[in-house]
């Protein structure tokens, strides 16, 4: 990522919000802006912040938890469309 680029990314991550909701916010990313971005969260952490990820990537914290949703499965089926990963 040309150094421009990385700071603007970086600019954008630290005006998280105290509590912030992200889904894959690392798609598309190179290692170097995953490592940057894990960094970033971890400031915002130890600030008091909190956020809440969908990712399918290792950001490297280690201070993570796991939220698994499975309890919240539907239970039977949903219809005829086969659908079956609904929640409630």
């Amino acid at each position: 990522m040309p150094t421009s680029q990385l700071a603007a990314f970086e600019e954008s991550l630290n005006g998280l919000k105290s509590c912030s909701s992200l889904d894959e916010p690392t798609i598309s990313l190179d290692a170097a802006s995953v490592a940057l971005f894990g960094r970033v969260v971890r400031a915002h952490l130890a600030q008091g912040g909190a956020a809440l990820m969908a990712t399918h990537i290792d950001l490297g914290l280690a201070e993570a938890v796991d939220l698994d949703l499975g309890p919240f499965k539907m239970r039977g089926s949903v219809g005829t469309s086969g659908f079956d990963e609904a929640f409630v």
